[in-house]
């Protein structure tokens, strides 16, 4: 339980409890890779490609119109 609090902490999550963290701290600049950090929890994401629903809006009328 420490390590999901301390992960969260370093994600910046606060839960009910938790003290803030300072505002001061410096973060680590090298960065552990999201991948890193999730494996640190003990669980693995795997990279795959799909499918994603998109809406593209390109234009936007203040005033509505009629159709």
């Amino acid at each position: 339980m420490d390590d999901l609090r301390n992960a969260a902490r370093a994600a910046g999550y606060l839960a009910p409890g938790m003290a803030r963290p300072e505002a001061d701290a410096a973060s680590d600049p090298t960065g552990a890779s999201i991948f890193a950090a999730v494996q640190q929890l003990g669980l693995k994401l795997e990279p795959r490609k799909t499918p994603v629903d998109l809406v593209v809006i390109d234009h936007l009328e203040k005033t509505p119109t009629e159709n």
